[in-house]
């Protein structure tokens, strides 16, 4: 009898205790806490990201205080950017590879995340995993260091990250 309790617990740990792959995540949102250098300057930036897999990203910036407000789409290869300041929406045509989280999450959804460290993108471009979190029984990167060829550029922080919320699309 105690081998059998042992078998199931050992079993039930093995099917329950694996984290599930990105590919499975619906959506996920996530504050996002940016450091950029750019020519010298030192740039903090916080926004937040809605992702609903596979082809929605929405990006609403929070700091710094002069772009507080602006919103970028991204959707069907299409990259919709609201600016409050002149309460206008632009739309432009291809993936804005570089600031693109739909981008970092398509790469990641066949990825064995314990093995991986880094990211190679188009355009030269690094993403360095330095730390990841456990949410919602999901490995996630929670700390990413961008560079371009061999020059950090930027350090992210994800946090109050949730997963499988039950995001809707949402337009301009």
């Amino acid at each position: 009898m105690i081998k059998k309790i042992i078998l199931f617990l050992l079993l039930t740990v093995g099917c329950f205790g694996q984290v599930n792959k990105v590919r499975n995540i619906k959506d996920l949102y996530a504050k996002v806490k940016e450091n950029t250098n750019l020519n010298g300057d030192n740039i903090y930036k916080e926004y937040t990201i809605k992702y609903i897999a596979s082809d929605y990203l929405r990006k609403e910036v929070i700091l710094p205080k002069i772009n507080k407000g602006e919103i970028y789409q991204y959707e069907n290869n299409k990259r919709l950017v609201y600016i409050p300041l002149f309460n206008e929406v632009n739309e432009e045509s291809g993936k804005d590879e570089f600031n693109n989280f739909l981008t970092i999450l398509n790469e990641l959804k066949d990825k064995d995340l314990k093995k991986i460290k880094e990211l190679k993108l188009k355009g030269g471009y690094l993403i360095k995993i330095v730390k990841f979190k456990n949410v919602n029984n999901f490995l996630l990167p929670v700390k990413l260091d961008i560079y371009d060829g061999t020059i950090k550029i930027s350090s992210l922080r994800l946090e109050d990250i949730k997963v499988n919320s039950g995001l809707v699309r949402e337009g301009l």
